[in-house]
């Protein structure tokens, strides 16, 4: 019998519509996701603390680091005027919260890795990704700040990709009171 996967769990923060809520959220060393009831979705809450209890009722073990936020706000008004320019960290941001909520949520989504479009999607994140300051530290000292130029097929992808991920996010989700 295989090893089963070690998971460390975890609150996730997340601004939308201008309103913080946080969920939970889990990493191993094959994959990361958000968590998800029997039925699927997503519960959120309000606060941290009514997700730790939450968590805790489920008995599921947090480990102690509190969530950073991820803004989606900025996201959402991008993909209402994608001629706009594109911030790369908050789209990659973006763009890896709907992985993990498309991995919970057992849903098929454009922005995951897989065989299809393969290059063409890791071409488009490798530009997001090195877009960033994080992407910027993997540089040789003294390279200059990367600035992508966007083609219009890329920009159509981005925001596919995103309005795909908001959309399987925002059907999985359930306030808990």
């Amino acid at each position: 019998m295989a090893e089963q996967e070690k998971k460390k769990f975890y609150v996730a923060w997340y601004r939308l519509d201008g309103q913080d809520r946080y969920f939970l959220w889990w990493t191993s060393d094959v994959t990361d996701a958000a968590w998800t009831a029997n039925d699927g979705r997503i519960p959120v809450f309000e606060t941290e603390s009514n997700a730790r209890i939450f968590a805790q009722q489920q008995e599921i073990s947090l480990e102690e680091e509190g969530p950073a936020p991820q803004n989606l706000d900025v996201t959402k008004r991008w993909l209402k005027d994608t001629r706009k320019p594109i911030d790369c960290e908050a789209c990659l941001v973006a763009w890896n919260f709907f992985v993990d909520a498309a991995e919970g949520t057992g849903r098929r989504f454009a922005g995951q890795r897989g065989s299809k479009r393969k290059a063409w999607r890791g071409r488009i994140y490798d530009k997001l990704f090195f877009g960033t300051s994080t992407g910027m530290l993997l540089a040789p000292p003294g390279t200059s700040a990367y600035h992508p130029t966007w083609n219009k097929d890329e920009r159509k992808f981005i925001a596919k990709v995103l309005t795909q991920g908001m959309n399987i996010f925002c059907h999985h989700v359930y306030q808990v009171t």
